[in-house]
């Protein structure tokens, strides 16, 4: 479903209920920083990142 508008149509449909609920913000789930992708679809609503998401890679034993 990736690249079908789905997640625009969810947030369509989403915006006006959590307005009428009274929420301010949301904090979405994990998302790596370098999936640029991912975090492109939030920057219409002008996102303030407080946490940071990195996977790291160390070889263990010997080659």
């Amino acid at each position: 479903m990736q690249g079908l508008g789905i997640t625009a149509m969810l947030f369509d449909h989403l915006f006006p209920v959590f307005k009428e609920y009274g929420f301010k913000w949301a904090e979405t789930g994990p998302q790596l920083e370098d999936n640029f992708k991912e975090l492109r679809q939030w920057n219409a609503l002008n996102p303030e990142f407080v946490k940071r998401r990195r996977c790291w890679q160390k070889a263990i034993g010997k080659e």
